[in-house]
């Protein structure tokens, strides 16, 4: 009788080990899996962008070519592409494409400035009736100009300006924008001939005509740069962009201004490391917070994705940067806010590719959501420039690819989100 109560006891041990043993088991693979769906999941490259359809564009002369800023008119299913091509003698060209939303080409036009040098358009806007476009021409002994044109759907020219600055020497304009009242914006640079490059911001109406500019020097009369703009639902103009600081090189740089261009604001974003810190794309959501997309550099890691938020104090709320595994040139360019995500437009450096096109989408509170990077053939240099909302839940983007035969093509692509 004793020797089977010893028996069973031992029986009994043994089923709790086996029992302690499997239930340690389901832990730990339940551990493991947990792990791989919070950790691991999502840090991977999980796509939420289909691609619709991909297009690229040689200028003609396997030279450099380029799309930089686009826009989309939903109601007649028009695109409107503006960056540049190259011409033998000619050196860049503005270019300017109007395609239906299935990349059908309709019509292109050029436009050469009088220098036979570089011209670029940057960026555009279209009010329904014209479209306008601001980059920058070669004007003979004036290097870079400011250059400010109007066209009609037929991408017929109606009118465009210059702007040399008083330095005559290199002056932008990259960015444009259409108030709710039907006022032209424009943000760039202009070079003096005591402070070197200057923010420079104005206001026409849309027959070009000048109603107010002004001009804002950094106080390391080095270099500053107005790049892009947004409004917000009370009319306040913010401006992108970067300018020096003694002894720091040059950091992001914020503006806020009434409709008068009357500087109300600013502040300035400075990285760890002295070094080159620019602002690019900005976007106002209902709230009025401001969302900025840049570059900003950081020591041992080259050129890092930089993006913050603000409320319209210009008060930084969040930030991030964002470090490819080569420490190689990340830079955002564009931002769209569809509903509760932001879509960004930039390039992203990896082992394979070299620098390869970006298109990311991130939440609000500054997190990844999803990413894709596309490479050309020739692995070389790509990058993204312009993003714009297409029809439903789509987008339109554009930049440049480098192809082994034809060197940097114009880029466009239709994506799914």
């Amino acid at each position: 009788m004793k020797k089977d109560l010893t028996s069973n006891k031992k029986s009994k041990k043994r089923l709790r080990t086996l029992l302690l043993s499997i239930f340690s088991i389901v832990i730990i693979l339940s551990s493991g899996v947990l792990f791989y769906f919070l950790y691991y999941l999502p840090r991977q490259n999980i796509v939420h962008f289909t691609e619709v359809q991909t297009i690229t564009l040689d200028g003609g002369y396997n030279l450099a070519d380029s799309a930089v800023g686009i826009v989309f008119d939903e109601e007649s299913d028009i695109l409107f592409v503006t960056g540049f091509i190259s011409t033998p003698g000619e050196g860049m060209n503005i270019w300017i494409g109007k395609y239906q939303s299935d990349f059908n080409l309709l019509v292109n036009t050029t436009f050469n400035g009088e220098g036979n040098n570089d011209d670029m358009g940057y960026t555009m806007v279209f009010d329904g009736n014209y479209l306008f476009i601001v980059g920058y021409v070669s004007e003979v002994g004036e290097d870079h100009n400011i250059w400010l044109a109007k066209y009609d759907t037929n991408l017929n020219l109606q009118k465009y300006i210059t702007i040399n600055g008083s330095g005559n020497s290199t002056d932008d304009g990259y960015g444009i924008l259409l108030d709710s009242q039907n006022n032209l914006f424009i943000a760039g640079t202009v070079t003096s001939k005591d402070f070197g490059y200057d923010v420079y911001l104005a206001k026409y109406n849309k027959e070009l005509v000048l109603q107010k500019e002004i001009i804002i020097n950094g106080p390391a009369n080095n270099t500053d740069k107005g790049r892009f703009l947004a409004e917000d639902e009370d009319g306040y103009l913010y401006v992108s962009g970067s300018m020096s600081q003694v002894g720091s090189n040059y950091d992001i740089w914020l503006g806020k201004f009434d409709k008068e261009l009357n500087y109300l604001d600013h502040t300035i974003i400075a990285g760890p490391t002295t070094g080159e810190d620019k602002g690019y794309g900005l976007v106002l959501d209902e709230t009025n917070r401001l969302y900025v997309i840049g570059t900003m550099t950081e020591s041992g890691q080259g050129y890092n994705l930089w993006l913050g938020e603000f409320d319209n104090g210009l008060n930084l709320l969040n930030n991030i940067t964002i470090d490819d595994a080569i420490n190689g040139e990340d830079v955002g360019y564009s931002i769209m806010l569809e509903k509760d995500y932001f879509y960004l437009m930039g390039v992203f450096s990896e082992e394979v590719g070299n620098q390869n096109i970006l298109i990311a989408k991130y939440s609000k509170s500054l997190e990844l959501v999803s990413q894709i990077t596309i490479s050309s053939t020739g692995n070389n240099y790509d990058s993204g420039y312009g993003i714009i909302k297409g029809k439903e839940d789509s987008i339109f983007v554009s930049g440049f690819i480098t192809e082994i035969l034809t060197g940097p093509d114009i880029w466009l692509g239709y994506y799914e989100i």
